[in-house]
């Protein structure tokens, strides 16, 4: 496929998933179901699939692609926490641009788009690169909040929060890593089950952001939401481009991780940043409204940097600094 091919086909299960809901057929509330279903019970098999199935040489990008997500949600971290409160002096309004910037969707959207634009080779680094996002999103994330209240959260709460979310797919990737250097054969009936269960993923990722959408934001914090929304989808870019200079200086790193890096950097807000509306005070309406403008404005941006990203001048005179 050509590129503008690539993109409408990412574009239309989303926009399919919008117009179902828009005409009824869906709701909001059937929209949290069907994540639900393919955070739990989907995502685990195609993670498997994937890795199962992954090129052994691909095994050497792990730690690059798990560098890059750490040092990326630092930066944010780092950039949103300095710039929260020129953004403004409502104490409010400044935590939730702060928690809606710091963290990028590159565990559920990021997927899907990867796949999309790089096939099985990018969704198998986007798994890589977002391994660990509930310990980091949960440490960086309560970080901050300590920081600003001085409270700090319970070790059992850390814990339980972890668990919960974080278990599924990181046991998950690790017996798709395992089966897979151990070279261990399924019976054709238990690999075609997987293999089947794991094929409708990407497109009901992408499907739910659709029935998520939401194109009344609030006016009144529109002017955050854009700014934070910019920081995200276009100023980030630098980030990623300081990020995998430094991961190269130690790392080898291939041209599909350096283009997933780049790409990743770039995801409008994490849906699950509402995650922390339940332990320190913020605007929701503001957080809701970024998330919103972000994910719909990403639509565009994402497709751009990918087009930019695969030009020939790219190819040739920036990816060679990078890529060894």
């Amino acid at each position: 496929m050509n590129i503008i091919e690539i993109i409408i086909s990412v574009l239309l299960p989303i926009f399919f998933g919008y117009f179902l809901k828009l005409i009824k057929v869906f709701s909001s509330d059937d929209a949290i179901t069907l994540r639900k279903f393919i955070v739990k019970a989907s995502v685990p098999f195609i993670i498997f699939k994937n890795l199962y199935t992954a090129d052994v040489s691909v095994l050497s990008q792990i730690l690059p692609n798990l560098l890059g997500f750490i040092i990326i949600s630092i930066f944010y971290t780092i950039f949103s926490k300095y710039t929260a409160q020129l953004v403004s002096k409502n104490i409010k309004e400044s935590r939730a641009y702060s928690i809606a910037t710091q963290f990028g969707n590159y565990g559920y959207l990021g997927w899907g788009i990867m796949f999309y634009f790089f096939s099985d080779g990018g969704f198998t680094r986007a798994v890589f690169f977002s391994m660990f996002f509930w310990p980091v999103f949960l440490i960086l994330g309560f970080a901050m909040i300590f920081f600003e209240t001085k409270n700090s959260l319970s070790k059992n709460d850390f814990f339980i929060a972890l668990l919960k979310n974080a278990t599924i797919p990181i046991i998950s990737a690790i017996l798709g890593l395992v089966f897979n250097l151990l070279k261990i054969k399924f019976h054709p009936v238990l690999k075609d089950f997987i293999f089947t269960f794991s094929s409708f993923t990407i497109p009901m990722i992408l499907f739910t952001i659709g029935l998520d959408f939401n194109l009344k934001i609030d006016r009144k914090r529109f002017k955050i939401a854009l700014f934070s929304s910019f920081v995200r989808l276009v100023f980030g870019i630098i980030f990623g481009l300081i990020c995998v200079f430094i991961i190269s200086r130690f790392f080898r790193i291939d041209e599909l991780t350096f283009k997933v890096i780049l790409l990743e950097t770039v995801m409008p807000t994490a849906t699950m940043t509402a995650f922390f509306a339940d332990f320190i005070e913020m605007d929701k309406e503001l957080l809701a409204s970024t998330l919103t403008l972000s994910t719909l404005l990403s639509l565009i941006t994402l497709p751009l940097w990918y087009y930019l990203i695969q030009t020939q001048y790219v190819s040739k005179n920036i990816l060679p600094f990078f890529v060894r």
